[in-house]
């Protein structure tokens, strides 16, 4: 085997072993890439769900607040309706005179809520003190309804987006996860494509050692059997000279 062929095949043998070491470390950086993704999205999805909460809170502070000013309003309205119309007046006097009046006693009783809270534990005051109708008592059993059907709409909605959002991540990770998988298995078919090219190439090599091996002893051995003629020979010349003396008293060379 020739020394090019030897180093070709070395070389081969250098390279299958870096592919399988960078596999192992693939293998490994894979996992670990995995956990901080993992990781990742965990932290991401909580920090987005407060973010959500914390936006679906302030929302729905704000939508208290204005349906609180509008029930407040409108019963403010019925109850300065339902004064007038026990002092005489018509009812279209009494909706009028609520409609003139029921924006600034809605004021004044949030102010003077406001100012007694410090004072009292609370209650009501102005247009609000006056005995509620039954009529009264339905629209606030409306707005109670009212407001607990958004609330559960507004969970609701909020589940949704998250479960949506938890959906969509799960996917694409899976996504990503299948990728990889192809890439390591289009890796793993390269390797063992190289893996049998250099078993091919070994049991070449080895034939190779084989038969160079075989030829070292061939050659040892007629080169034994070159020297033992030469020696023979050596020694029929020597003979044959001696024999030239005895019979001639001298040796022709």
């Amino acid at each position: 085997m020739s020394m090019e062929t030897y180093f070709r095949l070395l070389k081969k043998a250098q390279v299958l072993e870096t592919l399988r070491s960078t596999n192992s470390s693939l293998h490994s950086s894979e996992e670990q890439l995995r956990k901080l993704q993992t990781e990742k999205a965990k932290t991401d999805t909580v920090q987005q769900r407060v973010f959500l909460e914390l936006e679906a809170f302030q929302k729905q502070y704000v939508e208290v607040q204005r349906f609180f000013l509008e029930h407040l309003e409108a019963m403010t309205l019925l109850c300065v309706k339902e004064e007038q119309l026990q002092r005489g007046s018509s009812a279209d006097e009494a909706q009028r005179h609520a409609k003139l009046t029921s924006e600034d006693r809605t004021l004044q009783d949030l102010q003077d809520a406001t100012l007694a809270v410090g004072r009292t534990a609370g209650g009501p005051s102005g247009a609000l003190s006056s005995p509620s109708s039954p009529m009264v008592e339905q629209i606030c059993a409306a707005y109670d309804l009212q407001l607990a059907h958004y609330d559960t709409e507004l969970t609701r909605a909020l589940q949704s987006t998250f479960t949506n959002e938890c959906l969509d991540k799960i996917a694409a990770a899976e996504a990503r996860e299948r990728e990889r998988a192809k890439e390591k298995s289009a890796l793993l078919e390269r390797i063992e494509s190289l893996e049998r090219q250099n078993a091919e190439l070994a049991s070449v090599v080895a034939s190779r050692d084989d038969a160079n091996a075989q030829l070292e002893l061939d050659w040892k051995r007629i080169d034994a059997q070159r020297l033992s003629q030469q020696r023979a020979i050596e020694q029929f010349a020597s003979g044959l000279k001696s024999e030239l003396r005895k019979r001639y008293g001298s040796s022709r060379p």
